[in-house]
């Protein structure tokens, strides 16, 4: 069988991502209700993965399909968590907003 090169090139993304947040293949098949083969066969480029799959895949590694599909950089993901924080609450977006302040102020304090 041939491997599609666009299915290999994502399958190392999806593999790198689920390693850095530490999940197992059979903690991600369960998540997603699908087969640990089918993970592993994914994660080779042997097999695609659709776009509900992907959608879905991308909530539980906390990754923008960007990164899968086209590896733009993960230090790329601003638009991502913009979109995500834009989907809080009001109340919820000032805590993010008042987090963000305070840690640049702490950077810029740190770096004088």
């Amino acid at each position: 069988m041939v491997k599609k090169k666009e299915n290999v090139e994502i399958g190392k993304r999806i593999h790198i991502a689920r390693e850095r947040i530490g999940l197992t293949q059979e903690v991600l098949a369960e998540k997603l209700d699908l087969s640990t083969q089918y993970i592993s066969d994914v994660e080779r480029g042997a097999s695609g993965i659709s776009v509900p799959t992907l959608m879905r895949l991308c909530e539980i590694l906390h990754i923008s399909s960007d990164y899968i599909l086209f590896g733009i950089s993960e230090s790329d993901d601003v638009k991502d968590s913009i979109r995500k924080v834009s989907s809080m609450s009001k109340d919820e977006q000032k805590l993010i907003h008042n987090a963000i302040n305070n840690t640049i102020e702490a950077i810029n304090l740190h770096n004088m």
